[in-house]
């Protein structure tokens, strides 16, 4: 198997305790809410964290949970005591 198969395995080795690495289409895959255009435009403008492995680009699943952890958007609090 090579590397580059290993990195999107589950249970896989990790790099660097960040957990499991997939590429833009396996990330695509896995949370639909994103196209794999549109994460490499995110990594094309740096809006993510990425790896590269060669000439390939990886996520670890934890960057995407907090790019979408930092993306939330709270509702408003109305105050019903007005």
């Amino acid at each position: 198997m090579t590397r580059k198969a290993q990195i999107g395995r589950a249970g896989g080795g990790s790099m660097h305790d960040r957990g499991q690495y997939l590429t833009l289409q396996q990330a695509a895959e896995r949370y639909p809410v994103f196209s794999s255009r549109f994460l490499r435009r995110l990594v094309q403008e740096r809006r993510i964290a990425f790896s590269r492995v060669g000439r390939s680009v990886v996520l670890a699943e934890e960057d995407i949970e907090e790019y979408l952890e930092s993306n939330r958007v709270e509702p408003p609090r109305w105050n019903a005591a007005s």
